[in-house]
This record gives C-alpha cells, sequence and structure tokens, in this order.
C-alpha cells in the first residue's frame, strides 16, 4: 500500500464507516480521542487519505496523534502533505513520530511544514536512527528554532544521537523559538553520550549547560558511564536551575558517581527525584551518600537505585 494511492480510482470504501460514524458522535460529545494513524492494509485506502478524512472531518478534532511504521506514509511528498495537515490542525497537542523510516527529504520536508503548528506541546520522535545523524539534527534543530507551538514536553528517544548530534541540537532546546515557549521536559533516553576523552567531557557539560531552564531530564541509557556523570555532576553544580527531576538509570554509574552527584545536589532547592535504577555497580554504601541531600532539602521525595542485590529507596 503506497500513499500516492489517494486518485479516485480507488472506489473501496472503508470496512467499517459506521467506525467514523462513531468518532464524530464522541467528538460531539466532548470526549478527546487519541487517533493512531497506522499502516491498517485491510483499510485498502491510503493512510494519508484516512488522516485527511478524519482531520477535515469533524470540526473537534483529535488532540494526540502517531504515524507510526514505516509503511505508513512513503514518499516525501506524502510526508510534506501530512504536515501542512497537522499544521493547520486547530486542536491536535500531542504528536509522536515512530519507527517510521522515513528518508533524509521527508523527515526535511515534513519538519519543515510542521513549523507552522501552533497547538502542539507534547512531541516525540522515537526510533527513528536517520534523525540522529548530523544531517537529521540540523534539520531537528531548524524546527525547534522556527516552530510556532509551544512545545511543554520533548522527547527524542533511541534516535541514535551521538554526542555530536546532541551539541548541535540542545542550543535549540533551550530556546523558545517563535512561540515563545521553552522546552520544560526533555526525554534522551537510549542514545549515546559515551564519553572517552575530558575535550568530549567538556563538550558533554557545554552541551548540557543551555538546558539549564528544565524540570526534568530523562538521560536513562545514555552510555553516560564515570566521565559522563562528571560532566553532569558539574551542570548540576555550577548552573542555576530549575530541575526538579532527573533520571540517570542504565548508565554504567558507580558509587564514586554517587559521591560526585551528592555533593553536587547539596543546596539545590529545586530538586525532587533523582533516579539511579539500573546501575548495577552503585551499592548501598554510594546511595547513603545522599543523606546529607536528604536531610537539608525539604522538595526531595525520594531517590531510588538498585543493583542486582540492592533495590534501596529512601523517602522523607
Amino acid at each position: 500500500m503506497s500513499d500516492s494511492d489517494d486518485s479516485d480510482d480507488v472506489s473501496v470504501e472503508y470496512p467499517d464507516n459506521d467506525e467514523l460514524k462513531r468518532l464524530n458522535d464522541a467528538f460531539s460529545g466532548g470526549l478527546n480521542f487519541d487517533a493512531y494513524l497506522e499502516n491498517h492494509i485491510e483499510y485498502y485506502e491510503s493512510p494519508l487519505r484516512t488522516l485527511r478524512s478524519i482531520v477535515d472531518g469533524d470540526e473537534h478534532g483529535p488532540y494526540s496523534w502517531m504515524v507510526s511504521g514505516s509503511d505508513v506514509l512513503t514518499t516525501s511528498d506524502a510526508w510534506g502533505r501530512a504536515g501542512q495537515m497537522l499544521a493547520g490542525h486547530p486542536s491536535v497537542q500531542m504528536f509522536e513520530l515512530d519507527s517510521n523510516e522515513f528518508s533524509r527529504e521527508s523527515f526535511r520536508v515534513f519538519m519543515a511544514a510542521l513549523e507552522g503548528n501552533k497547538t502542539i506541546n507534547n512531541l516525540t520522535i522515537c526510533e527513528n536512527p536517520h534523525v540522529g545523524t548530523n544531517e537529521g539534527s540540523r534539520v531537528l534543530s531548524a524546527f525547534l528554532r522556527k516552530r510556532k507551538c509551544p512545545i511543554d514536553s520533548l522527547e527524542l528517544q533511541t534516535l541514535g544521537i551521538s554526542l555530536s548530534s546532541f551539541q548541535m541540537i540542545a542550543p535549540t532546546i533551550g530556546r523558545s523559538g517563535l512561540s515563545g515557549q521553552r522546552v520544560k521536559e526533555l526525554c534522551l533516553t537510549g542514545n549515546d553520550f559515551s564519553v572517552d576523552t575530558e575535550e568530549k567531557c567538556a563538550t558533554l557539560y557545554r552541551s548540557l549547560t543551555n538546558l539549564s531552564l528544565l524540570t526534568k531530564l530523562d538521560l536513562r541509557g545514555c552510555n553516560l558511564g564515570v566521565p559522563g556523570c562528571i560532566a553532569v555532576a558539574k551542570f548540576v553544580r555550577c548552573n542555576n536551575f530549575n530541575l526538579a527531576e532527573i533520571s540517570l538509570a542504565s548508565n554504567n554509574l558507580n558509587d564514586k558517581c554517587c559521591e560526585m552527584l551528592a555533593r553536587s545536589f547539596l543546596g539545590k532547592k529545586s530538586i525532587k527525584e533523582i533516579t539511579l535504577s539500573d546501575n548495577d555497580d552503585i551499592t548501598l554504601a554510594g546511595l547513603t551518600r545522599f543523606g546529607l541531600l536528604l536531610a537539608g532539602n525539604q522538595k526531595v521525595r525520594s531517590i531510588e537505585g538498585s543493583n542486582h542485590n540492592v533495590r534501596a529507596n529512601f523517602q522523607r
């Protein structure tokens, strides 16, 4: 099935037109509907036509969209048209691109069209390795710089973003774009920020300094290790920020990292939650380093960590 098959010679109707009627009835009743755009082969229709039918079919429209899979939109023209439709949609608030395997040109034209959207406040892009390349990162940076939508939450998961790509993206994440709204919550789970030289450690630190206005930062599974933790600890220690939650789970951290982090977080009144789970070399001895932090900061809810033998949950 190709998204280019949206000509009038396709005479097969949707297999269940009552389904669209039920959606319209739900919209009319004031219910929110999460639209899940996927490659449903049984529809015998272009997914782009399905998207157009639902978007244009009623005045309320869904507030959440996901384009999932590599067979949904298969040409750059289709991606461009989808971006234009979503850019003009009056109520979509959450949007996700998941495992699409789009070409460089498809990603470029889609994101360029999406710049005009004024309602999306939650954007997720995951399992799309092209985005993590330098070229893909330039496209993403251009979108963040020119966007009119008020993104509060940005999730860039398992995109193959390297340290060099992160250095390119981070400054635009920290800016407000044309919307005047800064990103508050950032998830970078599953990317590779491995650091093996002092120069790379300094690069990671400089990149992180662009994110001082975040309230939530998720760095799970980013292969930080001890050198990367040094950069994170310096970022925490040397910058005034609003950070309430940070996750450093699954990053090959150890007890030495706990000591560095605990010292860095002392006096940081905004922090409420630190997650260090699934770091096998962290022991109970390492976690107890946070005792002073818990004693001196009334806002801390919990600090969690685990390895194969220990599951610790410190809570006031």
